[in-house]
């Protein structure tokens, strides 16, 4: 077999194993991003005037990994004694609305599983991942149904409507239209998924399209060994939380970019209402689809949308306008600036490499074996 220092002595093909420690730098630093079996072939040839095939390329890149991230065997193991050290290094959560999405999808690669991700939004409705977790199988019923657009047309409506009559009439055109859909939306319980239902309030975070978000972030990242896909995640939310957090600190409006706009909007089009005073913190909003009764005392709509986002709705900018009063008195901590700020003031610092770690004689006893 070649070797590295033998290659600028005019040899024109290479093993994996050669072209994979030529590669392996690369590989450390795009755990990622993937680093594609085409790429490997252009740089062979470019800096090493090497022809290699697309086969040796992905035996290269494989053979790579191993040499950087370990097998993918051994990585199960150190799964314990990582997440004791992590555990260290993760801050506790501070300021956050109290709404959390879950959703689960595919790990890829030789040994299969499940990455479940729990996030919710932040003060700039932007995702703020909480945790995460990797499970064997995911046992849930098909969800293939869903992709029907009437259906998902109607379940849509009926999981963001706020008043219960305006819920109980889209379900009752589901169960006309898919009885099968709806079956399955009663057995997992209303209150899990339905505004109008909701025991709490639901902060506008109604679907887990942001949990989706962040597995799309790690799309590379699954197929790598378990505790690479760990640092990556933790790698992913140690640059968030710095990066918003400046961007936070810089701003000078009270409510975050996202609150502001919306603010914006939603006075501009609270000038084309007309309102009536009942009392002195009671208004009769006319305008839009249907008539509104707010109640500024209590920051209370008849239609139910300015209680459950606690963030005045178009109706509510058109009575506060009225009185003359500052809209973001009406807004919630949770969608203000130095909310925003405290929620990405921690940092999350790298737990080093495992020859430095100091663990504990019982984490070190647990066994963790792959999948069969």
């Amino acid at each position: 077999m070649c070797t590295v220092d033998g290659l600028q002595c005019g040899y024109r093909t290479a093993s994996a194993r050669v072209i994979g420690e030529l590669i392996s730098s690369r590989v450390q630093r795009n755990c990622v991003t993937p680093l594609r079996p085409k790429e490997i072939m252009a740089e062979m040839n470019r800096k090493w005037g090497l022809q290699c095939l697309y086969g040796k390329a992905w035996q290269a890149k494989e053979y790579a990994e191993i040499l950087v991230f370990g097998p993918l065997e051994e990585s199960f193991q150190l799964v314990p004694s990582y997440f004791h050290m992590l555990k260290h290094e993760i801050p506790a959560l501070v300021v956050i609305r109290l709404i959390v999405a879950i959703d689960a999808t595919h790990l890829k690669g030789r040994f299969k599983g499940i990455l479940f991700v729990a996030v919710c939004k932040d003060a700039n409705e932007q995702i703020y991942p909480l945790a995460f977790g990797i499970g064997h199988v995911e046992d849930e019923e098909s969800w293939l149904w869903f992709k029907r657009e009437d259906v998902a047309a109607i379940f849509t409506m009926a999981a963001n409507c706020y008043r219960v009559i305006d819920f109980d009439r889209h379900m009752n055109q589901l169960k006309q239209l898919c009885k099968p859909t709806y079956d399955i939306l009663m057995r997992l319980g209303l209150e899990r998924w339905a505004s109008a239902r909701s025991p709490v309030r639901r902060y506008k975070l109604m679907t887990s399209n942001t949990a989706e978000c962040i597995n799309s972030c790690l799309r590379h990242a699954r197929k790598m060994t378990k505790t690479v896909l760990i640092e990556c995640i933790r790698c992913m939310f140690q640059r968030w939380l710095h990066d918003w957090h400046n961007e936070a600190l810089n701003l000078t409006t009270p409510l975050s970019p996202w609150a502001t706009d919306l603010l914006n909007i939603r006075f501009n089009e609270a000038c084309h209402f007309f309102v009536l005073a009942i009392d002195r913190v009671e208004f009769q909003v006319i305008g839009g689809s249907k008539d509104r009764v707010m109640n500024l005392s209590t920051k209370e709509c008849s239609f139910g949308e300015f209680q459950s986002d606690i963030l005045p709705c178009t109706h509510a900018m058109a009575a506060i306008s009225k009185c003359k009063r500052a809209a973001i008195e009406f807004y919630s901590n949770y969608y203000k600036t130095r909310s925003w700020a405290k929620g990405y003031a921690a940092t999350i610092r790298p737990i080093g490499h495992p020859s430095e770690w100091d663990i504990l004689d019982d984490i070190q006893q647990i066994v963790v074996l792959p999948p069969s």
